[in-house]
């Protein structure tokens, strides 16, 4: 409620009425202002006999002098009636004017508020898309799924072939630092690719087996199309980010795996794009 208020007193149609009303006070201020006095306005002065200054003024110059003055009272009086009339037709016109002006505006300012009201109530009363439930979800209540293996650039492939071939559902390897802090995903057609490679150049399989995850990135190095496919196709997220959020950064980079790291940077879940779609399900 406070919200809007303040950006009811911050619109510009609100300003606009103030400053409607402060033009209309002025004018009318100016217009009330016009002066009375008729030597301003070319009604003559008021006639005084130069006799009256040193003597006694003669019946014969008291008549005509009284005429003078009764006329120049008329011309007065003549004056002001004009001039209120004046006064009153402008008056007129201008509230006339301002009462349209403003009024038109007030009604804009409120018509449009009470767009904006509507417009609230409905979206309020609409059910949220798949989508954007999807994106107030935590990645903590999809749950994502743990993960139980990383390797070192300085780990043998022989602990890596081993774990692939006795757990067939992992596909991809995050490879961490000293600190455990991820590094890198290999994906698992890396590893087949590097064994097959190496089989090629006659290399013994116990010899293969005894190499490093490092010598296998040096090989990735080279084979640079290969290397986009199978390396960092994956995504960094925390758990406290949205599922929707997760799902949009994968779609961005065009991967299917984002790996869940905790404070200091290590892995701890992942979710795949298959987890975000049984999700669009259920909540579909």
């Amino acid at each position: 409620m406070r919200e809007k208020e303040i950006r009811s007193w911050r619109a510009p149609e609100f300003w606009l009425v103030v400053v409607m009303l402060l033009v209309l006070t002025a004018l009318v201020f100016i217009v009330l202002w016009m002066p009375f006095d008729s030597s301003e306005t070319g009604v003559g002065t008021m006639p005084t006999p130069e006799k009256l200054k040193t003597e006694d003024l003669e019946t014969e110059d008291l008549l005509k002098y009284n005429e003078d003055l009764l006329e120049y009272n008329k011309s007065i009086f003549e004056y002001n009636k004009d001039l209120l009339e004046y006064r009153k037709t402008i008056l007129t016109v201008i509230v006339t004017a301002f009462g349209a002006w403003v009024g038109a505006g007030a009604a804009y300012f409120f018509s449009r508020e009470n767009v904006r009201e509507t417009a609230e109530s409905m979206l309020k009363m609409r059910e949220p898309t798949p989508r954007e439930i999807l994106l107030k979800t935590p990645i903590r209540e999809i749950p994502p799924r743990e993960i139980r293996w990383t390797v070192k650039v300085t780990d043998t492939l022989e602990g890596v072939l081993e774990k692939l071939k006795a757990v067939p559902t992992y596909w991809f390897i995050p490879v961490v630092d000293d600190k455990g802090r991820l590094d890198t995903v290999i994906e698992e057609e890396a590893v087949w690719r590097f064994v097959d490679k190496e089989s090629e150049n006659k290399t013994p399989y116990e010899e293969i087996k005894k190499k490093k995850i490092s010598d296998m990135l040096a090989y990735l190095d080279m084979e640079k199309k290969l290397k986009k496919k199978v390396i960092d196709k994956f995504v960094s997220v925390t758990m406290d980010e949205s599922a929707g959020h997760a799902n949009e950064l994968m779609q961005k980079k065009d991967c299917s795996v984002a790996i869940v790291v905790n404070e200091k940077g290590k892995p701890t879940h992942f979710l795949t794009t298959g987890d975000v779609r049984e999700v669009l399900l259920r909540v579909g």
